[in-house]
């Protein structure tokens, strides 16, 4: 099967309804170009990425003693900024925000990522 064929039935199996029921509920699309009209490099083409706004998870694994110092600093940081709380979670967005902007920081951060390679 050429890599046409295959675009062609990927097109073919992403426009089947989900189900049975959805079949028979669903109103008749709009005629489209048939499958011999459809260009193979159209089908190709990659499609752009919506932006994403949502956040994204990371995380990160600590030692016990780096764990246990990052509890301690927030538990400071807490009692100085009036807050209940403040969060490992909180320090790290803070710290990756000025990682990308600041370029000492950053210049030091490869420096120690040098340094433990």
């Amino acid at each position: 099967m050429s890599r046409a064929d295959e675009l062609k039935a990927a097109v073919r199996r992403s426009q089947k309804p989900a189900s049975r029921a959805e079949e028979l509920t669903s109103t008749p699309a709009q005629p489209g170009p048939s499958e011999d009209e459809v260009k193979p490099e159209a089908l190709a083409r990659p499609r752009a990425a919506a932006p994403t706004t949502a956040r994204v998870r990371r995380t990160v694994d600590l030692g016990p003693a780096d764990h246990r110092s990052l509890q301690a600093w927030c538990t400071d940081a807490a009692e100085e900024l009036g807050r209940a709380r403040v969060t490992g979670q909180d320090v790290l967005s803070a710290l990756v925000a000025r990682l990308v902007r600041d370029g000492e920081l950053s210049t030091a951060i490869r420096g120690d990522l040098r340094a433990h390679q």
